[in-house]
């Protein structure tokens, strides 16, 4: 199973040229993860006050179209592999007007606490855990 995000390209994530800037692809996987946590009743503000972090520690993104200004893409997101100390996720990035694939992409996560040592999600959040279980390939 897929989660979906639509996102609206914006100016300032665009090049002179109009074309999305390839930095922009990162902030929209990252809106793609906090729309799917806070789906399931998580967000990283609550992730943060419990004294955790999720740092990207791998990101891969291969660009296949452009995308421009003023248009609207569909970030689908699955997980490649749930741990309790990592996930990995899937991504591909597609256009709202004729579903072309724009990109595809994966982000390796680890969960840590205070003091940057290794947590267990699934013990911290057991909830969420459960409910990534439906988005694992």
């Amino acid at each position: 199973m897929y989660n979906e995000t639509k996102i609206n390209v914006r100016f300032n994530e665009c090049g002179i040229n109009g074309y999305a800037h390839h930095s922009s692809y990162n902030c929209w996987l990252e809106m793609a993860q906090l729309d799917l946590f806070k789906k399931h009743d998580t967000d990283f503000v609550q992730i943060l006050d419990k004294g955790y972090y999720f740092p990207i520690i791998k990101l891969a993104i291969d660009f296949i179209s452009p995308i421009r200004l003023g248009d609207d893409v569909l970030v689908r997101l699955r997980i490649k592999d749930l741990g309790r100390i990592k996930i990995v996720f899937d991504y591909e990035i597609l256009s709202q007007k004729d579903n072309a694939l724009i990109a595809k992409a994966s982000s390796e996560h680890v969960f840590l606490s205070k003091g940057s040592k290794p947590a267990d999600i699934k013990r911290g959040f057991p909830d969420l855990y459960k409910a990534l279980g439906q988005y694992v390939i």
